[in-house]
C-alpha cells in the first residue's frame, strides 16, 4: 500500500518569489527548496526568504542553503548545500574533494544544491549559460550507489528540467523529460532502485515556478 505524497520543489529563487495572492502556490505535503534563497545573503534577505517559505501551506518544509546564502554558512547546518568551488562563494569544496561519501543507501529523496555530472550527451541538467557541463562527478558516484527515487537540486539555472535514469548492470541510461512542472512517481517495489528521477528546479526567470510532484511513499 502506498500514500500519494505531494511535493512542491523549487530552487535558486535569489529573493524572487513566484507566488502571491493572485498566483497562490498549491497546498502540498512537503515543500523542498534546494538552495540559493538569497542573492548575497544578509539577515534582512534571509528573513524575507524564511517568510516566503512560511507562506506555503505545507506540513513539512525541507530547505538547504546554497552558495549564495553566505550568512548561513555555519558548521551546525545538517544538509548538503555544497557545490564545487567557484569565485569564493559559500559551501564550496575542491574539485577533487568528495563531500558525498556518507550518503546512505535505500533513499526515497535526495536533496543537494548542485547537480551531479553524467557522461551522457543527452544529459543537460548541469549546464551553464555557455552550455558547459558543471556537475559533480563525486555526487554522480554517490547517486549511483544510493539510487534514490528522486534527486532534486538547482544551482545551474540554465539546466532547469527533469530526466529519468534507468539503472542497469553496465551504464545508466538517461531519458530527458523536458521542463515539466508536474510529475508523479509511483511506488513499485519490483522496480525500486532501477529508476531515479533527476530534477533541476532552479528558476531561470520570473515566469518560472516550483515543480509539483506527487510521490507514492510506503506506509
Amino acid at each position: 500500500m502506498a500514500i500519494g505524497t505531494q511535493f512542491l520543489i523549487i530552487s535558486d529563487t535569489h529573493g524572487h518569489w513566484p507566488y502571491n495572492e493572485t498566483n497562490p502556490a498549491p497546498k502540498v505535503d512537503v515543500l523542498v527548496h534546494c538552495g540559493d534563497l538569497t542573492q548575497i545573503g544578509g539577515l534582512p534577505s534571509s528573513r524575507k526568504a524564511i517568510a516566503q517559505l512560511k507562506s506555503i501551506d505545507a506540513e513539512i518544509r525541507l530547505v538547504i542553503a546554497g552558495n549564495h546564502d553566505i550568512e548561513l554558512d555555519q558548521q551546525w547546518l545538517f544538509a548538503s548545500p555544497y557545490t564545487p568551488e567557484f569565485n569564493g562563494y559559500a559551501f564550496a569544496y575542491g574539485h577533487m574533494e568528495d563531500r558525498f561519501t556518507h550518503v546512505p543507501g535505500d533513499l526515497d529523496l535526495m536533496i543537494t544544491h548542485g547537480p551531479p555530472a553524467f557522461d551522457d550527451p543527452v544529459y543537460k541538467l548541469d549546464i551553464n549559460g555557455k552550455e558547459d557541463h558543471c556537475g559533480c562527478q563525486k555526487l554522480c558516484q554517490a547517486i549511483q550507489c544510493a539510487k534514490p527515487r528522486l534527486h532534486c537540486f538547482g544551482h545551474l539555472h540554465e539546466g532547469r528540467g527533469v530526466a529519468r535514469i534507468g539503472w542497469n548492470e553496465k551504464n545508466p541510461s538517461i531519458t530527458p523529460l523536458g521542463k515539466t512542472v508536474k510529475l508523479h512517481i509511483g511506488l513499485d517495489t519490483s522496480t525500486r532502485h532501477r529508476d531515479t528521477f533527476l530534477l533541476n528546479a532552479a528558476l531561470r526567470d520570473t515566469k518560472d515556478e516550483g515543480v509539483f510532484i506527487t510521490m507514492d511513499l510506503p506506509t
